[in-house]
């Protein structure tokens, strides 16, 4: 009984390697308020936990963690606007990410969310859809944390 369940997880963790890769997983949905990113499956939440808070302060994000390892916030983080922002006005951009890991039967799901927001001059902080430069800048993040898991998942075999 033991080995059928080994082999059920083991065939679950390959399936979801194979669909990460495939880039299926890695879409994004965007609204004007976030955008999600999946962040990755394993079958241990702490290891899921540790690989994404590693590869976040690779960036320099400043992490805010639980002490239960299944949500990771970060601070905002300022930057400057792209030519085509400063087009449209925006003089300030800032984002932040908070990243849930979810039980899903004998896997743990990790969703990043984005968060960015625009100002005008010495307006309101608006929500806005994300730069291309953060969205590539938390996709390479994402494929880190990926190569990471597949890594792992390669060396048990």
């Amino acid at each position: 009984m033991r080995k059928i369940l080994g082999i059920a997880v083991i065939a679950g963790l390959c399936f979801s390697v194979i669909n990460c890769s495939s880039g299926k997983s890695g879409a994004m949905t965007t609204s004007r308020s976030e955008t999600r990113f999946d962040f990755g499956r394993s079958t241990q939440q702490a290891f899921l936990f540790n690989v994404i808070t590693d590869a976040l302060r690779r960036y320099t994000y400043d992490l805010h963690t639980t002490s239960t390892g299944n949500f990771i916030e970060t601070e905002w983080r300022s930057g400057e606007p792209s030519a085509q922002e400063q087009e449209v006005q925006i003089t300030e951009v800032r984002h932040r990410a908070m990243v849930t890991i979810t039980s899903r039967r004998t896997l743990v799901d990790a969703t990043l969310r984005l968060y960015y927001e625009v100002k005008h001059g010495d307006g309101e902080w608006l929500a806005n859809d994300p730069s291309p430069e953060v969205v590539s800048q938390i996709k390479n993040i994402q494929n880190e944390v990926k190569r990471s898991l597949a890594r792992v998942m390669q060396q048990e075999f």
